[in-house]
């Protein structure tokens, strides 16, 4: 965790730590993007086929659709903010990333820096971020990556007590 307010410009304002912060998110949002859909389609198709013999689906299931979807449309803002356009009719292949305001974008990425420096899992300084410009692409991608889980999933006794509770309106 970054807590040093020098350490954080220096990130905030360095074009290249942005590159690599807005390509880490750009990557690691469209896979998570392409799983959580995957899983929605998934459990879709399962609700249909239980409806048809009056079954529905389990607690479990129904919660991570919920959790997969309020995943999608969080990841589909955050990169409609980037000029990225998502939805499942778009190939990936036609995904390209807008210039709809250089600005808006930049200021994004300077929110999401502050949120990754703040992360108990950062350890690397600005001079250890220079010092290993080979594996900064890995390391912003991993820790993007455990912030977006940490926004995606709530803590493991919320979710035990939304399934009760859904449960409990079920019977």
């Amino acid at each position: 965790m970054i807590t040093d307010r020098i350490q954080t410009e220096l990130f905030s304002n360095s074009p290249t730590f942005k590159e690599q912060v807005r390509s880490g998110m750009l990557s690691v949002s469209i896979n998570r993007w392409k799983v959580a859909t995957a899983l929605i389609a998934q459990i879709d198709l399962k609700e249909k086929e239980l409806s048809a013999s009056n079954l529905l689906l389990s607690t479990g299931e129904s919660v991570a659709r919920t959790m997969a979807r309020a995943e999608v449309s969080f990841l589909e803002e955050s990169l409609s903010k980037q000029g990225v356009r998502l939805s499942p009719n778009t190939p990936y292949s036609n995904l390209v990333a807008g210039v709809d305001n250089e600005k808006a974008r930049d200021n994004e990425i300077v929110r999401l820096i502050g949120l990754l420096l703040l992360q108990q899992t950062w350890t690397w300084s600005v001079n250890q971020w220079i010092e290993n410009q080979e594996q900064a692409p890995l390391y912003i991608a991993q820790q993007v990556n455990s912030l977006l889980s940490s926004l995606a999933m709530p803590p493991a006794s919320e979710v035990e007590s939304a399934a009760t509770f859904y449960s409990g309106m079920v019977k």
